[in-house]
């Protein structure tokens, strides 16, 4: 499997369809913006609240609001994604509205999935803390030790959690098999295919990490003229650094975003075709050449 083929294609992409960044954003999520800190003005915001615990309360709600909204968002925004790279990968034809109403049709089971997961990613860190929690109590040499036994095992379950979820959801969108079934065929492929789902896992956590060095460097550059506005005027620095901060997010988080979804369904496919060549139809190479036919994928069974 040509990992490098893999990812130059899906940036390319990314790059050459900005459209996509948009959902990008959304399941990428977004990060705060630091614009400095001043002790009086947080001293004058301490006081407000205090004065004024009803409109607090209803900023409160209305968070909270915003939040699932964007979280909704962002489950339809993984199917319309999918659907999208999976549509240039075959060289079909691609628009984003269409890509967002096959988001929308796969919106139960996408949330399905992405509960069950989220159960999965929770469970394993409660046990982990628990037994470190445990060790460290009985001495403290014992709990450095534990550690030693509890990150790997983290790290492993990680690899386990990210590339079934990821399977699972294309899965999901671009063979409509229902959660469970989904689910249970991505462990299946991932049983059958350790060594080639670690190294795409070491390649995804590589472009996470230094994607994320990447942006708290560009944000540290860009919010160093609005911290030095802020030790005149706080919140003029919030109202221009805010936006600017959401913007260079936007930036990376969308064509990061898309990038990796793009990455992972052209994984998916030579996963697919590697286990199963008599059903896949052939990769579409990188290279310009004539479109690759249309061939609907049936669900496939082991």
């Amino acid at each position: 499997m040509n990992y490098g083929e893999i990812v130059s294609t899906a940036f390319t992409r990314a790059w050459q369809h900005k459209s996509l960044w948009l959902l990008g954003f959304l399941t990428m999520g977004v990060s705060t913006f630091n614009v400095g800190d001043r002790a009086g003005d947080w001293e004058e915001i301490g006081d407000f609240v205090l004065r004024h615990p009803l409109l607090i309360l209803s900023i409160a709600a209305f968070v909270l609001i915003l939040l699932l909204v964007f979280f909704i968002l962002r489950i339809i925004a993984e199917g319309a994604l999918i659907d999208a790279a999976a549509r240039l990968h075959r060289s079909e034809p691609y628009r984003l509205g269409q890509s967002w109403q096959t988001g929308m049709a796969r919106f139960w089971s996408m949330l399905g999935a992405a509960i069950l997961f989220l159960i999965m990613i929770l469970a394993l860190v409660l046990v982990l803390v628990i037994i470190g929690v445990v060790a460290f109590v009985i001495a403290l040499a014992i709990g450095l030790l534990s550690l030693l036994l509890l990150i790997p095992i983290f790290l492993a379950g990680l690899y386990v959690w990210t590339i079934t979820y990821m399977l699972t959801q294309r899965m999901i969108v671009l063979e409509r098999r229902p959660v469970m079934d989904s689910i249970g065929e991505s462990f299946s492929w991932l049983s059958r295919t350790p060594g080639t789902t670690i190294i795409i896992f070491l390649i995804y956590l590589g472009i996470i990490i230094a994607a994320a060095i990447f942006a708290v460097l560009t944000l540290l550059v860009v919010s160093l003229p609005f911290i030095a506005l802020g030790l005149f005027n706080f919140w003029l620095a919030l109202l221009l650094g805010v936006p600017t901060g959401l913007l260079v997010l936007y930036l990376i988080n969308g064509y990061l975003g898309s990038a990796i979804s793009l990455m992972m369904t052209g994984f998916y496919f030579r996963l697919q075709q590697h286990l199963y060549p008599e059903v896949a139809p052939a990769v579409p190479s990188s290279e310009p050449g004539p479109s690759a036919p249309d061939i609907s994928i049936p669900p496939t069974t082991v």
